[in-house]
């Protein structure tokens, strides 16, 4: 028996990631955070 036979949907499709992360939005992100003193305790 093959597994491919076995699974009811086509497992040879594209499946997209989940996650998808843009580096410009990330270091936009990184810029903007900023320290404050609860986390300088840390």
């Amino acid at each position: 028996m093959i597994i491919r036979d076995m699974i009811k949907d086509d497992i040879n499709r594209t499946i997209n990631g989940v996650v998808q992360v843009v580096q410009d939005v990330i270091k936009q992100e990184i810029k903007e955070y900023v320290v404050t003193s609860e986390l300088k305790k840390a």
